[in-house]
C-alpha cells in the first residue's frame, strides 16, 4: 500500500518498479493519494499547484494516468484507477479558513501557517489498484 506518498518521489517509475519487484506474482498494490488533474491547466491552477507542491514539500503532484502508466511499465495490470468522489477536502478547507464578523472568509492560524492555496488547486483524492502480472 502506498498512502499519500507518490508526490514525494522524484522518480515514480523507479518507485513503482521497486514496489512491483517485491510483490509476489498476482499480488496487489494499492495507491491512495492526492492527484493533480491531468490535461491543460490555467495559469492560476498551475501556480496554485506549484504552491501546493511547495507547501507539502512534494517533488511534484502525480496524475492518475502517470501512476497507471508507471505501474503498467513496472509489470502490473491496473485494475482500478479513479477519482474518489466521496473523499473531499471540505474538512481540510474548513480548518484553513474562519469567518469574520463581516462574513468574509479569512485564513485561520492553521491556514496562514500552511500557506493554504485556495479552491483553484487542481487536485483530488484518487485510488489505483494494480496487480503484479503472473
Amino acid at each position: 500500500m502506498i498512502l499519500e506518498a507518490c508526490g514525494y518521489s522524484p522518480d515514480r517509475p523507479a518507485l513503482f518498479a521497486e514496489a512491483a519487484r517485491v510483490l509476489r506474482p498476482g499480488g496487489n498494490l494499492y495507491v491512495k493519494d492526492v492527484f493533480a488533474r491531468s490535461g491543460a491547466l490555467t495559469d492560476v491552477q498551475t501556480r496554485t499547484l506549484a504552491a501546493f507542491d511547495n507547501m507539502w514539500h512534494l517533488a511534484s503532484s502525480a496524475t492518475l494516468p502517470e501512476v497507471a502508466h508507471a505501474l503498467i511499465h513496472a509489470g502490473c495490470d491496473v485494475v482500478i484507477a479513479e477519482e474518489l468522489p466521496n473523499v473531499g477536502t471540505d474538512r481540510f478547507v474548513a480548518a484553513m479558513v474562519e469567518p469574520d464578523p463581516d462574513m468574509i472568509l479569512r485564513l485561520s492560524e492553521l491556514g496562514r501557517t500552511f500557506g493554504f492555496s485556495g479552491p483553484e488547486c487542481p487536485t483530488f483524492f484518487g485510488e489505483v489498484l494494480a496487480r503484479r502480472r503472473e
